[in-house]
């Protein structure tokens, strides 16, 4: 049986799961602007230079490795909490279908019915139903 606990403790891991990635999808944005802009400047004062894009790939690398070793964390960080955002979104669906099942299973269940007794006379009941009118 689903409970409410169960429930609020679903939507929250979700709602915690979301803000989590919602933090690291803007850091992971936050330092990608900054290496780029960062790239640039050293593009255009002359640090970083090359003969095409792999050689001045190469030349970031060697100038900017520290961010672009942080800038690859974040990443990794970013994915992780996608990861378990999509865990989070799982388990509530899987609640909701239970719910809906146990609905599914309540509403088509067959309705409760008093059997006879097979050694039962109809008659006696039908004697006590006419002495209790009288």
């Amino acid at each position: 049986m689903i409970t409410l606990t169960e429930i609020h403790n679903a939507y929250d891991r979700l709602a915690t799961a979301q803000k989590a990635h919602h933090r690291a999808l803007d850091n992971e944005i936050n330092h990608t602007n900054d290496l780029e802009l960062r790239r640039l400047v050293l593009i255009q004062d002359g640090t970083i230079t090359g003969a095409n894009p792999d050689m001045r790939a190469a030349s970031a690398r060697d100038h900017l490795g520290d961010r672009y070793n942080y800038l690859e964390e974040c990443q990794m960080i970013t994915r992780a909490t996608k990861n378990d955002l999509e865990i989070a979104r799982i388990r509530v669906e899987e609640l909701r279908l239970e719910m809906r099942l146990l609905e599914f299973m309540t509403a088509n269940k067959p309705p409760e019915i008093e059997y006879l007794d097979p050694g039962a006379s109809v008659s006696d009941d039908t004697e006590a139903d006419d002495a209790e009118t009288t």
